[in-house]
């Protein structure tokens, strides 16, 4: 009987070591997951205001390509009409 009754707090003890440790796992974890959702709404923000810039940004270069493109077919077709020329 008196095996029992020391397995039986050992095994009591065991299960309040292992509900405190569960308990402090789930402190860690809630707060893990309220700074991830922290960070992404920072950087869901971040995105938000920079995605108008960067747009513009691309515009522009699209832009330039064009005109680069279409200098280059002005100028790659001029140098034809110079080369029968000769």
């Amino acid at each position: 009987m008196a095996i029992f009754a020391i397995v039986v707090v050992f095994q009591t003890i065991s299960l309040i070591v292992i509900a405190v440790y569960l308990a402090k796992i789930s402190r860690s974890f809630d707060q893990l997951t309220a700074n991830v959702s922290a960070f992404l709404d920072v950087a869901k923000r971040s995105v938000e205001r920079i995605e108008p810039r960067i747009h513009a940004i691309s515009q522009t270069v699209q832009g330039q390509l064009q005109q680069v493109d279409s200098h280059d077919y002005r100028t790659s077709g001029q140098e034809q009409d110079t080369s029968h020329r000769l």
